[in-house]
């Protein structure tokens, strides 16, 4: 409802809300109207996204973890995906020493109770001073989202994904 609250009055709209106990609640979104013109949809090629290479995907969450996997495997990846940095690294290790490294390792910003992507860069830097390393976070506003380059990132996909966008950005970092 926050997250509501914040867009809509941004932009000068405004909610109501009635409840009423064992009845239910109606929640009424006022939007004002736009005074432009419509601009028509633009037709989007049907160019089918294809990648190759492994991915290691860290994330706690593991909702998130099952959609990265799904997705990029759909699209042509190889997919391994662990809950934390230390099996991160672990996994990165483990894969180097095997001579089947990582084409890309997607990084959450953020682990609860774990290391997340600010503490694990390093250690894989050690393993692999070349390693592509995407960081990945819902909050937009982080520094390190914006200015990721700074933090010694090749890139960022910010949540929520999309198929474009998570095609796009390991292109741009694997092809470097």
């Amino acid at each position: 409802m926050a997250t509501a609250y914040a867009i809509i009055t941004k932009h000068d709209g405004f909610i109501t809300v009635a409840s009423e106990v064992g009845v239910g609640t109606t929640v009424v979104m006022y939007l004002p109207g736009s005074q432009h013109d419509v601009i028509p949809a633009q037709d989007i090629p049907d160019t089918p996204l294809v990648g190759s290479g492994r991915i290691l995907v860290v994330d706690d969450e593991q909702t998130i973890r099952d959609l990265l996997s799904n997705i990029l495997t759909s699209i042509g990846y190889e997919v391994d995906c662990v809950p934390d940095g230390t099996e991160a690294i672990e996994a990165y290790q483990h894969a180097h020493a095997k001579r089947r490294p990582y084409s890309a390792v997607i990084l959450d910003i953020t682990i609860p109770g774990g290391l997340g992507g600010l503490e694990v860069l390093e250690p894989l830097r050690a393993i692999d001073p070349q390693a592509k390393v995407l960081i990945s976070s819902g909050y937009a506003n982080n520094p390190v989202m914006a200015n990721f380059q700074q933090y010694g990132f090749n890139g960022v996909i910010a949540k929520p994904y999309t198929v474009q966008r998570l095609h796009d950005s390991l292109q741009q970092v694997i092809r470097v």
